[in-house]
């Protein structure tokens, strides 16, 4: 999968080469440039100082010039992978959703596509740099002190390869982490994204003992893994600053007693130091490539991994209908319902039963969510036919109106297009036209509806579903907000305007019944 991505953002990824190189020759400029004006501490030239401060002025000004063309790039590249993911995030199957979290699926491809992003930019730049810098300074120590090239040069695979088994133990404890975490934070969300109940408790204390536990479980987590990684490298750093500091201080006592001039000692500080930095920074890119790695495993496990077919027969309409005994998988239960029925446009049928019989369950099952059998659409298998094509035809209101943060008309319309007739078709929808009171196409939806009473919610799915012109309509508990007279209007003049559907009406209200002219018990 990196692979593929890579080669996708490969122009992307070519500009932070180029600007990575740039950077670390500007960089290895500075130390080469003093040691040639240090050659002769008695002859310091003020144009070769001023030369000197050129350079650094220079390369930091085109540096910035690179940075702003790289990340006017970045913003398509993310786009386009974040587009992307979330593509893949809409075909994933619907337990699945259920079971890992949307907001925490949701949390997981934001971090693969913020780690792709990091990576790309500041991670290939770091190496490249960390290449260039570490063969440049390791060219000039060779040849000026061969001893200390080779002390420096041992560093290099013990550091580097060091580093990399640590993040491969990193990355296997981070993956445990990752999924400790993120269940126990999508426990916490659930609470709170539930604020009737919150503001029911009368202290916090009530809360806090849901959630003792799980923060508790989070953090220990976070500890074991920072104690790990922390004492680990600090075995390879103190290594590497004890070489560093003993080349250092040899140079320092040769120059004490005459042996190498000043000048040797500032040159062979600042290799010494940008040698170092380069080192470390390919420990900082292992790490970031093994959360990149841990990223993309959950994004291939849970959300690759999960995903509905997409092949089947096209439907583009539906003529006929049929329950044979259905059963209808819902993760390790399967619901069975004794029922033989066939429907055609036209019937309106009336869903009889206790609460908890599977009625819901059943008619969410003719969108293909969930395994299924025994149902047929115009007498094909329900999982023979194309999910899409399908769904597109089956217009599904349930009990709890699905609402987003924006207007009015983009929680109406979704995906359908806008024009000013369908503002107009909208306006004229019965429907709605108590919320023309105080509201307008353009009124704003707060999350999960929260300036809408429960009617208005109803209403906004209710008129949804009379956009989608589709073929099959199913009312589960769509008018338990609504007044008696707002229901009986509803129900006489919507199902008179259905006479070539077919209507699938929940409710425990059985007057409603009288609307339809088929029943079906459960």
């Amino acid at each position: 999968m990196l692979k593929e991505i890579f080669r996708k953002n490969r122009k992307f990824m070519l500009l932070s080469v180029a600007t990575s190189l740039i950077a670390s020759l500007a960089t290895l400029a500075i130390p080469f440039l003093s040691n040639r004006l240090f050659a002769q501490v008695a002859d310091i030239q003020l144009i070769n100082v001023l030369l000197v401060v050129g350079v650094m002025l220079g390369s930091y000004f085109f540096q910035v010039l690179l940075i702003l063309l790289r990340e006017n790039a970045a913003v398509n590249v993310n786009e386009k992978n974040l587009r992307q993911f979330l593509d893949k995030l809409f075909h994933v199957e619907y337990d699945t959703m259920i079971a890992t979290g949307n907001n925490n699926l949701i949390d997981k491809v934001a971090a693969l596509t913020n780690s792709i992003y990091q990576f790309m930019l500041n991670d290939v730049i770091q190496l490249v740099s960390a290449v260039v810098i570490i063969t440049g300074s390791l060219f000039w120590l060779y040849r000026e002190n061969l001893f200390y090239g080779l002390a420096v040069n041992c560093l290099i695979p013990t550091t580097f390869f060091g580093y990399k088994l640590l993040n491969k133990e990193l990355g296997r404890r981070s993956k445990k982490l990752q999924a400790v975490t993120s269940k126990n934070f999508q426990d916490i969300m659930s609470i709170y994204e539930q604020p009737d109940f919150v503001k029911q408790q009368v202290h916090f204390s009530g809360i806090e003992h849901l959630m003792a536990q799980r923060i508790q479980e989070i953090y220990q987590a976070h500890a074991e893994i920072n104690r790990f990684a922390g004492t680990s490298s600090q075995i390879i750093n103190f290594l590497n600053t004890f070489v560093e500091n003993a080349i250092l201080l040899l140079i320092s006592y040769q120059v004490a007693i005459g042996k190498t001039q000043v000048g040797s000692l500032v040159v062979f500080t600042l290799v010494i130091s940008i040698f170092f930095d380069a080192v470390y920074s390919l420990n900082h890119l292992n790490l970031n490539y093994t959360r990149l790695k841990v990223n993309t495993a959950f994004y291939q496990e849970e959300i690759s991994g999960n995903l509905e077919t997409t092949t089947g027969t096209p439907v583009t309409t539906i003529e006929k209908l049929a329950f044979k005994a259905p059963t209808v998988t819902v993760g390790d239960t399967k619901f069975s319902y004794p029922l033989t029925a066939q429907f055609t446009p036209g019937d309106v049928v009336y869903l009889a039963g206790k609460s908890g019989a599977g009625k819901s369950t059943l008619v969410r099952a003719l969108l293909n969510v969930r395994p299924v059998t025994g149902i047929t659409i115009n007498e094909l298998p329900l999982n023979q036919l194309d999910k899409g094509t399908l769904r597109g035809r089956i217009a599904y209101v349930p009990q709890s109106a699905s609402l987003i943060p924006g207007t009015l008309r983009e929680n109406i319309l979704v995906d359908t297009q806008q024009s000013p007739e369908v503002d107009a078709k909208i306006q004229q929808l019965n429907i709605l036209q108590p919320l023309w009171q105080n509201k307008s196409l353009d009124t704003l939806i707060l999350r999960n509806g929260e300036n809408l009473s429960g009617g208005e919610k109803q209403r906004v799915a209710i008129a949804r579903a009379l956009l989608q012109e589709a073929d099959v309509y199913i009312f589960d508990e769509v008018t338990s907000n609504l007044d008696g007279t707002s229901q009986e209007i509803f129900f006489s003049e919507f199902i008179a305007s259905l006479e070539k559907k077919i209507v699938f009406i929940i409710s425990h209200d059985e007057g409603v019944a009288q609307y339809a002219n088929r029943r079906l018990t459960f």
